[in-house]
């Protein structure tokens, strides 16, 4: 194209270490790689997920920080026979070591001759937004039904209902960053690159190091007994092992450098792929024999304690060898109240629960992208004008479009989801049925906790009874009595409680929890008096003892004092005889 400067300046402005996600930050000395971002044909694919190709700055493959150097924007595509210049990018800048994201931007060719693009410079700024947006990600993840998820996807619909151009629809969702309290500089961009890369790459799922092991678990098959809690068992490791090399990770091993092998119990292995958020066992099958879906939870599901609820991290999920599975990296393998936790989390509903979130997850992932993939056309639309933003025939066909493009991306996530088995049935909402199904998924929750604190309760009941029987064998008195009628109402109320009627339940447990400690207190009185009285009899005891030993010294003086009276009254007779 004459009079066209193909050149484009791009600045790495990033001062090392970034603000949040350090683990992301593992081994980056702060340089750069540029990535050209493509779709070919009619695919709806966005960000990482689509055709990736390095572009090489003039100074070298990657650009340091505190460094500005170019890169060259003349690549073509034909159409129709005809070779066409293409003058619109899709860039992303990226961390050299293991691909992150740093910035995502669209550049354009200018409109005014002699014609060149805009230069680009890649700040800490938007290398922390990226990096947030992997923490605002886990979030949704490990709270998809939470407030935060709800407004995000009622502002993602409100936004894909009403815009009309592609600084709308930045302006409407990084709106919506801006107004949270811990994710003001994440952006639309930044975050729908960071989420593509979560599943185009493995690098996050080994938690960015250099090996990274996930403890596989399944249900024991065991129900509590006797006072017992079964534990969930083994079933191997997945290891995550990343080779030694040098250079920029390769755009097409979506493993990012890492051997991932699956390692029964009886040390058989198996070689897996990391297949568009999955780990998989085959990516031509299907149904894999071993499909896991890659996420983040609360580490207390698992745990079973209350400090871990804030800590979220990365999970395995889906089927191994038709078994439902759950992988998790810990320390503590074989400890038993972990095991015991897990198998709880497989006996109650939390499995099902996962399994919706997961779906919900999958749902939202549609909406964002599909909206991403509206501002691609608008943005395409906006170069065809010149610049101006679309116009009412271009929004009303690119909306057509779109409907399309949603039955296509939805269909491809149904199958993506179908691959974790059948056993798991992982259902992706559509667009319009997300929020119903993130308001069940509450409900579901809210309900599965209630009756979690049902069985709390029970067991704090029913380890009062037994030390009211303890007790008893001391005796019984009216206030044990009292005790003893209270507790029997508490278990009645527990059992009539309703857990879909959360409210009235929470309110229940409450009065039941009140009850329970103040019968809790009177049998520490009870014991308190008990001790009391067991301690002036055992003195009595001891009173007693000490005269009868008194006493006994006595007599026996006597006796000792009579033998001697009487010895000295047979020696006074002897010297007589004689």
């Amino acid at each position: 194209m004459s009079n066209t400067n193909t050149s484009c300046t791009v600045t790495n402005s990033i001062s090392i270490p970034v603000e949040y996600a350090s683990s992301a930050q593992t081994g980056w000395d702060g340089s750069i790689v540029a990535i050209n971002a493509y779709n070919t044909g009619s695919n709806t694919y966005q960000g990482y997920a689509q055709t990736l190709a390095l572009l090489p700055f003039a100074s070298g493959s990657t650009l340091p920080e505190s460094s500005t150097s170019t890169i060259t924007l003349d690549q073509t595509i034909v159409d129709n026979n005809q070779t066409i210049d293409v003058t619109l990018y899709d860039l992303i800048f990226a961390q050299a070591n293991n691909l992150f994201p740093a910035f995502d931007t669209s550049e354009m060719l200018g409109f005014v001759q002699p014609y060149s693009y805009p230069p680009i410079t890649v700040t800490t700024a938007s290398s922390s937004s990226c990096a947030n947006a992997l923490l605002f990600y886990q979030n949704i993840c490990a709270f998809p039904s939470s407030t935060l998820a709800k407004n995000f996807t009622q502002v993602l619909n409100s936004t894909n209902q009403s815009s009309t151009s592609a600084s709308g629809i930045d302006s409407s969702v990084n709106q919506f960053f801006a107004g949270t309290q811990d994710y003001q500089n994440v952006t639309f961009d930044s975050y729908i690159a960071v989420t593509s890369y979560l599943s185009a790459f493995a690098f996050a799922w080994a938690n960015f190091a250099a090996s990274y092991t996930y403890y596989m678990y399944k249900s024991s098959g065991n129900a509590p007994s006797s006072g017992t809690n079964p534990s969930a068992t083994s079933l191997g490791t997945i290891t995550f092992t990343q080779t030694a090399g040098d250079g920029i990770p390769s755009l097409t091993d979506y493993n990012g450098g890492y051997t991932i092998v699956y390692t029964d119990t009886d040390s058989n292995t198996t070689t897996l792929y990391f297949s568009a958020g999955q780990l998989v066992s085959s990516t031509t099958e299907d149904i894999p024999l071993i499909a896991l879906q890659c996420s983040y939870v609360e580490l207390s599901q698992f745990s079973g304690n209350a400090s871990d609820a804030a800590t979220i991290v990365p999970i395995l999920a889906g089927s191994i060898n038709g078994v439902q599975a759950i992988g998790i990296y810990t320390e503590e393998p074989d400890n038993s109240n972990w095991l015991t936790s897990i198998e709880n989390f497989f006996n109650s509903s939390g499995m099902q629960l996962l399994m919706q979130i997961l779906g919900v997850i999958m749902g939202l992932k549609l909406l964002y992208e599909g909206l991403s993939w509206l501002k691609g056309k608008f943005t395409k639309n906006q170069q065809e004008n010149n610049g101006e933003d679309p116009n009412e025939q271009q929004v009303e066909q690119d909306r057509q479009e779109q409907q399309d493009a949603e039955v296509e991306m939805q269909g491809e996530q149904q199958e993506i989801a179908d691959r974790l088995g059948p056993e798991n049935n992982v259902q992706v909402p559509e667009q319009n049925e997300l929020a119903d199904q993130q308001n069940e998924l509450q409900q579901a929750q809210e309900e599965e906790q209630v009756e979690e604190q049902i069985q709390e309760e029970e067991e704090q009941l029913n380890n009062q009874a037994e030390e009211l029987e303890e007790l008893a064998e001391v005796g019984v008195n009216e206030q044990m009595e009292e005790v003893a009628n209270n507790e029997r109402e508490e278990m009645e109320e527990l059992e009539n409680i309703n857990p879909q009627d959360i409210q009235e339940a929470q309110n229940e447990l409450e009065q039941i929890d009140e009850g329970y400690e103040a019968d809790s207190e009177s049998l520490a009185n009870i014991e308190e008096q008990d001790s009391s009285e067991l301690s002036e009899s055992e003195q009595e005891s001891i009173d007693e003892a000490e005269q009868a030993q008194e006493e006994e010294a006595q007599e026996q003086e006597e006796e000792e004092k009579e033998e001697s009276e009487a010895e000295e009254g047979d020696d006074l007779e002897d010297l007589e005889d004689l």
